[in-house]
């Protein structure tokens, strides 16, 4: 009697219809949790995206100062408003944050202040700008290189500690290549979340739109190789080895997301090959694809050794010159697998 271990159950219902319901629910579970996670960080950039959005406001005097009054002023981000700030002459206050990269210097940004009614801002901008248009964001002084600027000007002009505001301006700041950014990253994870999610509910209407039912169509009919899959796990007999199972004909690899369904007889080299510490039984596939099946290392070995016993005449072992003339060409691989296999029938054949 076969090991209980090694038999597939199904008490569940059929093998097929189960794994859809597992990838549909991984679907929904991990494509949910990113997007969940994706609506935080818009949450938290929410007033970022939407000065990004507006763009900059023209500021004025009543503006600059009620920011300054602002609770938001000490918040750890200290973005209040995006402005453009226009015809205020710049006076330099005598500090310059210094970038270096590799311990060379790659730039430097003065910082300024200029006249804000009776109150003076700090401002960051480009050397040489004359001030005419100042464009930036305005937020609290969090930064180091702002709060040494910020302290220097005080040191120098101690009279003026209540009339240089708490915030300033960055008008050396790309504020607009984050949003850009933004999107390049959000956008192209916004649509595969949703798509995930569609594949997990197309197959709750739909086999064929399901990922598993996409599968089995590169098989064939998708249909029928679900039903040949059932009628060979029913039959108990279905070898489970790590997470593959071995069910007749078949060789079965649940994915978190899909299902690997190899017919034995379309495998025409097998090996084992090792990434990175993870074991994976490699096939290669009479359609010039190869297929990676990652189990424990004991059972990589259990698993090649069932497939080369019911095809005997597969390449086994990697070689690299053979890897590379299956991935140039893949035909000859298969043409010395022919003649592996028909040498290997006619000696089974009875003799006349």
């Amino acid at each position: 009697m076969a090991d209980p271990s090694s038999i597939i159950s199904e008490a569940n219902g059929s093998f097929v219809a189960r794994e859809m319901r597992r990838v549909s629910r991984n679907l929904f579970l991990w494509n949910g949790l990113v997007l969940l996670a994706l609506a935080v960080v818009l949450w938290l950039l929410s007033t970022y995206y939407f000065l990004f959005f507006r763009g900059p406001a023209t500021a004025t005097d009543e503006m600059i100062l009620r920011l300054a009054r602002s609770p938001g002023v000490s918040s750890s981000s200290g973005l209040l408003e995006y402005v453009v700030l226009v015809d205020r002459p710049l006076t330099p206050s005598g500090y310059r944050a210094v970038t270096t990269v590799d311990g060379k210097v790659s730039a430097t940004h003065p910082y300024w202040y200029a006249n804000i009614g009776d109150k003076f801002m700090l401002v960051m901008a480009e050397p040489g700008n004359p001030g005419n248009r100042l464009v930036g964001p305005v937020g609290g002084i969090t930064g180091k290189a702002d709060r040494e600027a910020y302290d220097l000007i005080l040191k120098q002009h101690p009279e003026a500690k209540d009339r240089l505001l708490p915030i300033m301006l960055n008008a050396a700041a790309a504020f607009t290549v984050f949003g850009y950014v933004g999107f390049v990253l959000f956008v192209p994870v916004l649509l595969l979340c949703v798509w995930n999610i569609a594949r997990g509910f197309s197959g709750l209407s739909g086999f064929i739109r399901h990922p598993i039912g996409k599968s089995l169509s590169r098989l064939g009919d998708p249909r029928e190789n679900a039903v040949r899959i059932d009628l060979e796990v029913a039959k108990g007999e279905g070898k489970l080895i790590g997470r593959a199972t071995i069910a007749g004909p078949w060789l079965l690899r649940p994915t978190a997301f899909g299902l690997i369904a190899v017919r034995i007889t379309d495998i025409v080299w097998a090996y084992h090959l090792k990434i990175t510490g993870d074991h994976v039984a490699a096939v290669c596939l009479r359609n010039g694809k190869m297929l990676g099946i990652p189990l424990r290392r004991d059972d990589v070995s259990v698993l090649l050794q069932e497939v080369f016993a019911r095809v005997p005449w597969v390449l086994r072992g990697f070689d690299r010159e053979r890897a590379t003339l299956w991935r140039k060409r893949p035909g000859d691989v298969i043409d010395q697998v022919d003649a592996a296999r028909k040498s290997h029938l006619a000696r089974q054949s009875p003799p006349r």
